[in-house]
Order: C-alpha cells, then structure tokens, then sequence
C-alpha cells in the first residue's frame, strides 16, 4: 500500500501530522495510511491529496476558505472534503491561497480566496466548500493549474483558458489592466495543440512549450526579462519536443522527449541546476543529469526536483534482447525478452530449458506496458482508458494487486461519454468490481449523453437493466 510521508515547515499543520511541529526527516503521514494517494499539491500554508477512489483531502491553514471544509479553521491532519465526495475528482492543485478540482466529466470547481477573480466565479467573493465553475459548464476541461494570483485551465479540445491577475501579462489576453473575473478563452494558443499546463506564482507555461507572464530573471525563456502579454513559443526547445514543463516561482523546469532536463530564470540557491546560482534568459541543458532518462519535474521558489528512470542503460536489453533471458513471451508476432537472470542458465532449474510462452491474445503495446511496469515500476501518465482497461486485465492475470490499482486511477481519469459504455462492458467481463463501480457510477451521472452513444447500445441486457434500475 502506497503511504504519504511529509516534512520542513509545519508552523500552520501543512504537514498532516496533528501539530505544527516543524520535521527534519520525512515522517508518515498516519491519517492517510488506509488511503492510496495518487496526487499531492501543496499551496502556501495548506495540502490537497486525491486517492484512488476520486476522494479529496485537505489540510493545514484554513483561512479564506481554501480548505473546502466550509469554515475558515486550520486543520492539523487530512479531513475529506465532503461536498466532492459524489464528483468523481480526477485532478487537484492549488495556488497560495485557493484550490481547485477538475472531475472525470470535465466539471472545473474552485474554493478558497476569491482575490483578483481567481475563483472564475464573476466576482472576487471567497468560497469555504468548492464551487462550480459555471462559465465552464458547456466545456469540458481536462486540467487545472494555479498561479498566486490566477488560473489556468486546459480543455479536452486543447484550448487553454485564463482568469484572475492581468499585471504583468500573466493572464496572456494581451494586456495588463485589471482582472479577469470569468474564463477566457487565450486566443494565441487555440488550435496549437496543447497537451499540458503549468503555473507559479506569476508566469504560465503550455505545452507545445509557449510562456507568458512576467519575464522578470527570465524566466519565460525568451532571451530577455520582458514580460510576455501574449502566449509566445520558446524558440531554442522547438528542435527538443518537450514532454512536461514545470513553473516555479522565478524559474522554470521543462523534461524533453528523450528524458534531458533544461532549466531557466533564477539560478540562487542552485536552484537551475548549473552549479551555481547565475541568472539564465534562456532554456539550458542540466549538464549533472547528462546520461539519465529524467520522467518528470517539479519547482517550487528555490528548489528543483526531478525524478529519473533508473534502469535506462538496461532498458534495450530488458525488452528485446534474447541474451540471458529465462524464456521469449510470444506476443502476435515480435517476441521479448522477459526475467533476466542469468544464474537461471546455468544453476539447470526448469526455466533453463523452457523455450516459449505464447500469450496471443495481448496486443504488443498492451505487453510492452506491462513489461515497463514490471522492470521499472512505472506506468504512463497520458495511458488511455481503454488501453488501461487492457492492461488491468494483463495485471489480473499476473497477480498484480498494485498495477491493477494504477489500472483504476487511469480508467477514471479518462473516463469520457464516449467511451463509457465500453469500459462498463469490459469491466463486467473482467469482473472488475471497483471498475465497474467507477462506470457505472459515472454512466448513471451522465445517463442522458452516454445513452446516446455507440457504446451504450452494445452493452449487455443485464447491464443497460441495471443502469436504468439505478438511475
């Protein structure tokens, strides 16, 4: 079971740990133990966590309401938030002073200090329990991220919108006067494709790699320290395709397709990476991660992390080399390698001797997955549901308990109108429970859309009863 340790400052209770006792040492978060925790943001005095059942913790400071809890009280240990119990949440984060929460069906709900429009609510009124985005309703949004002062969101269509602070350009509507009380539509990165969004403080990031904001140290990455009114693409990384870019406070993290790690804005305190503490304008390979596959980055003001594959020099070897493997794995036609061991050959066990397992009917980048799962402990992020509803049956398989977990957290995450018939389906074959429970629940929340879709039609008698007898 998955257990959240925290530690540093824990002056207003951000540490969940019951006081406000500071921690030199990372200390289990006890309250969480019987939870599996899937993500973890952390504001300006305050924690959210979302498990794998779509439920919402929050802890720490309380003022302005950003807790969600429907007070104004500090809380010491992580308390659900009860109105988001029935919503399904699929992402959460925070700025300093508020939080929000994106659900499996693309609804946008905020709470906390209604500040500079931040909230998206049409006014700078503060909310103590999250509140629908209304403005966002018709749209479907697919993630969430928040600077100090605004917010970001980006749909499932990719385009990207922006409420809250106008100074310095941050909101990228192409001035500076102002707030921004209600979503806006950024007109400079519709139809670019956009895959991933980022914000601290008083900057913005999206992928494609464009920035805007506040250019002050440099941290846009434009050469200059000119703020940015307007979405602008960060030429030097356009021959690196850039996979996940990360904001802090004055500087910025980005991690290229190949797992190489370029930084920029404020180097104090080592923070870049470069091995010292000089300003960059302008994005720069981290030469003390040369030769590693980083997966991803995170900042925040004055540090930088950065989570590397370990096993990349063996990874060739590990799926597709015959040398020292203990048997091929048949998959349609290609064959891997599997466990290596090369003790097994020559110790005369029965696995020196077997030749082939066929496994037919695993499609090779279902396979691949679990593979990479199995030497590296890893499972992709941007996975789709239906590929991770295959996966999850290979996990079952297999016995593993733990991937099977993972499996879930993906299906809800991408869990849509049109596919949610046909993840029912399949879960019910698989008799997959906790799946099943997901789709269901989601099909009877959305019954007058999915009903309309190819996929409902095609499932089972049994299942279209039970879903109009729940509904």
């Amino acid at each position: 079971m998955d257990v959240v340790y925290s530690w540093g400052r824990g002056e207003d209770g951000q540490l969940g740990l019951g006081d406000t006792s500071d921690q030199y040492r990372p200390v289990v978060v006890e309250a969480l133990r019987e939870r599996i925790v899937v993500q973890i943001a952390c504001g300006s005095g305050h924690t959210v966590v979302l498990d794998d059942k779509g439920d919402v913790y929050t802890w720490g400071r309380g003022d302005d309401g950003r807790l969600g809890h429907g007070d104004n009280g500090w809380k010491f240990v992580p308390r659900l938030v009860e109105s988001l119990q029935t919503k399904q949440i699929k992402q959460v984060t925070c700025g300093s002073y508020h939080t929000a929460a994106v659900t499996v069906s693309g609804e946008l709900y905020t709470w906390g200090g209604g500040m500079y429009g931040k909230l998206g609510h049409g006014n700078e009124v503060g909310h103590s329990v999250p509140y629908l985005v209304e403005t966002l309703s018709n749209l479907k949004v697919d993630q969430v991220a928040c600077g100090s002062r605004h917010t970001v969101v980006l749909l499932q269509n990719s385009d990207v919108y922006t409420w809250g602070d106008k100074e310095n350009g941050v909101s990228g509507q192409g001035d500076t006067d102002g707030h921004q009380y209600l979503p806006c539509a950024v007109e400079e990165l519709k139809n670019k494709g956009i895959k991933q969004i980022a914000a601290c403080g008083f900057h913005t990031a999206a992928l494609k790699l464009y920035t805007f904001g506040e250019g002050k140290f440099g941290r846009l990455g434009h050469n200059n320290e000119r703020n940015q009114i307007v979405a602008k693409v960060v030429d030097t990384l356009v021959a690196s395709p850039i996979r996940q870019v990360a904001c802090g406070g004055f500087h910025t993290a980005a991690v290229s397709d190949t797992g190489e790690v370029f930084t920029w804005g404020n180097g104090d305190h080592g923070k870049l990476g470069h091995n010292d503490q000089v300003k960059v304008t302008l994005p720069r390979a981290v030469d003390g991660l040369h030769g590693k596959r980083v997966v991803s980055v995170a900042s925040y003001n004055e540090h930088t992390v950065a989570l590397v594959d370990p096993v990349l020099a063996f990874r060739p070897l590990l799926l597709s080399s015959t040398y020292a493997s203990d048997m091929q794995t048949l998959v349609d036609d290609p064959d891997f390698a599997d466990v290596v061991f090369l003790a097994m050959f020559s110790s005369g066990m029965r696995e020196s001797r077997e030749l082939e397992v066929p496994v037919p009917s695993i499609r090779i980048p279902v396979f691949l997955a679990l593979l990479e799962y199995v030497y590296n402990d890893v499972v992709a992020a941007d996975m789709t549901a239906e590929m991770a509803i295959e996966l999850y049956a290979c996990a079952d398989m297999y016995g593993l308990d733990r991937l099977k977990g993972l499996c879930e957290v993906l299906v809800q995450k991408g869990l849509v109108v049109d596919n949610a018939g046909v993840l029912l389906q399949a879960a019910d074959e698989l008799h997959a429970s906790r799946l099943r429970e997901i789709c269901m629940h989601f099909i009877i929340r959305h019954f007058d859309y999915v009903t309309k879709t190819e996929g409902f039609h095609m499932l089972s008698r049994d299942l279209i009863l039970e879903t109009l007898q729940n509904r």
